[in-house]
């Protein structure tokens, strides 16, 4: 879920343990950066991606994720899918199977008003991940 943290928008995770208990919320977002829209994807071995929107002083909106590593059961720093030098907006993310899954979003060049779809895959295993 996203909500606001006193200042600006940011992203949230709690997740429940086998009792039923819920833990302490985590923002996975980084603060001042008004992340929004949140899509999450679960993988069939437990893996976690959530992927949002967030507003970037030089692109105007990037897309961008973190995944629970399930090793350590730590949630990664956020990483950039998108191109800085564009727009990005309405990112979704699904799951394929075996660690990989497909990202989606629009990118807008701002002074031509084009509207341009990227797919890629992200490849989420062990800690580690890649885009293709």
């Amino acid at each position: 879920w996203y909500g606001f943290d006193g200042q600006d928008y940011r992203v949230y995770t709690s997740l429940r343990d086998d009792s039923g208990s819920w833990d302490s919320p985590t923002a996975l977002s980084l603060p001042g950066n008004h992340a929004k829209s949140p899509r999450i994807s679960i993988g069939d071995n437990g893996e976690i991606v959530i992927l949002w929107g967030r507003r970037d002083p030089l692109a105007g909106h990037v897309i961008e994720f973190a995944y629970l590593d399930i090793d350590s059961g730590k949630w990664s720093n956020p990483e950039v899918l998108s191109a800085l030098q564009k727009s990005s907006i309405w990112g979704d993310i699904t799951f394929d199977g075996d660690g990989v899954y497909t990202v989606m979003w629009i990118e807008i060049q701002e002074k031509q008003k084009d509207w341009d779809p990227d797919i890629f895959r992200l490849v989420v295993r062990s800690g580690k991940s890649s885009i293709n």
